[in-house]
């Protein structure tokens, strides 16, 4: 009886989910309650108190997620926040977003030339030989010759 249950409240989350994702709020919001009250039935039907608190946390979840999406579409708030499968929380800003990203995007190439770097040769050579050489040369790793895959450059400092 529990396992049958536990799948029918997984489904409906599942399909709560789904809905939440594709922005059928409504949908969301009364699979949401649904699955909240299958796991709140499963907890006291379940002997096991771990299992209790896992399932009555899970149906804590699923009834927030049903209060923040009608206050969403109430009207009370203007974002949406999501989760993510870790349990991290994203939130919708998609504004602030871009504006970030594109602050962190470079348009324009650097006028910064291998020579105008000082020092570090051998930190240029093996920059030459994992990347440059084998754009410029692609004919030069063909076969069991192969470029680099990933290149790690370290410089131990001393305090002088």
């Amino acid at each position: 009886m529990s396992s049958r249950l536990l799948q029918y409240a997984s489904q409906i989350a599942k399909e709560a989910t789904k809905l939440d994702r594709e922005g059928s709020y409504k949908e969301a919001i009364e699979k949401y309650v649904k699955a909240a009250e299958v796991l709140l039935k499963l907890s006291k039907l379940t002997e096991n108190p771990k299992l209790q608190t896992i399932y009555y946390q899970r149906a804590k979840e699923y009834v927030e997620r049903s209060k923040e999406l009608r206050n969403y579409l109430k009207g009370k708030t203007t974002r949406i926040t999501y989760l993510t499968r870790s349990g991290k929380k994203i939130t919708e800003d998609v504004d602030a977003l871009t504006a970030a990203i594109a602050d962190t995007v470079v348009y324009e190439k650097p006028k910064v030339r291998w020579e105008d770097v000082a020092d570090l040769q051998a930190a240029k050579t093996a920059l030459r030989e994992a990347i440059i050489i084998p754009i410029l040369r692609p004919d030069l790793f063909k076969g069991p010759r192969k470029p680099w895959k990933g290149i790690l450059l370290y410089r131990f400092y001393r305090n002088r």
